[in-house]
């Protein structure tokens, strides 16, 4: 997936070449429970409470620091200047070397 970077801005884009749908999402989400609902001790949680939204209350013992994840990789072509996007499914990825556009494709290039 490559967009073109604005060589020409009356040019037609290629469905092909998109935005992955993960640059796309940009939303935050938050839950807060039934102000009726008393907080539970974790002790307490039980198979009945499976499927429900719970207020639990305890004491945070131990964290760990978040490790930040790559979604999807971006490279732009030195050559042509387009665009290309990589999704990443897993912790480990083999980065591009080649551009892929049609262009550098053509000229062996990228």
């Amino acid at each position: 997936m490559m967009e073109q970077r604005s060589r020409d801005p009356g040019a037609v884009r290629n469905p092909q070449n998109q935005y992955p749908s993960e640059l796309m999402r940009r939303f935050e989400l938050y839950f807060r429970g039934p102000s009726s609902s008393k907080p539970r001790v974790i002790r307490e949680v039980r198979a009945d409470s499976v499927g429900k939204l719970l207020t639990v209350r305890g004491i945070v013992t131990r964290v760990s620091e978040v490790k930040p994840r790559m979604v999807v990789a971006t490279y732009t072509c030195d050559q042509c200047g387009a665009e290309t996007y990589q999704p990443i499914q897993s912790p480990t990825f083999m980065p591009l070397i080649m551009c892929p556009s049609q262009e550098c494709q053509t000229n062996r290039s990228g």
